[in-house]
């Protein structure tokens, strides 16, 4: 007869085993689902803004100047530009306003980088003067 309550009780063992390892593997995949939506629409967020660029080449010192007029507002609330040698512009601020960049070598890039509310940001354009 003790044979009998030994089984019961080991077949039972298992079975309350095997339910707790499906609801903790149920509930992992919904908290890492969940976490997967979460980023996605984050990295998803456009970082868009559209830029009039203008040069003007100075036989002098074969140099260019060039303006960068944020023309459209698009997702950001800001932008600035990153320089040939690796300096940033002022930040600017408002639809309308021109980041100037003067004595600028042909073939030199410059990036046009913009920041959302959010406070994440991301190149909205890059441009080879000359």
């Amino acid at each position: 007869m003790l044979k009998n309550k030994q089984k019961d009780s080991a077949g039972l063992s298992t079975i309350v085993g095997v339910i707790l390892m499906v609801s903790l593997a149920i509930l992992l995949a919904a908290l890492i689902s969940q976490f997967s939506l979460e980023l996605s629409e984050i990295l998803q967020q456009p970082v868009t803004a559209g830029v009039n660029i203008q040069e003007s080449y100075s036989a002098a010192d074969d140099t260019y100047d060039v303006r960068i007029t944020w023309s459209n507002g698009g997702t950001v609330s800001s932008i600035h530009a990153v320089e040939p040698d690796g300096s940033q512009t002022p930040t600017i601020d408002e639809i309308g306003q021109d980041i100037e960049i003067d004595d600028v070598e042909s073939g030199e890039r410059i990036r046009i980088i913009g920041t959302l509310e959010s406070g994440q940001s991301g190149v909205i354009q890059e441009y080879t003067v000359g």
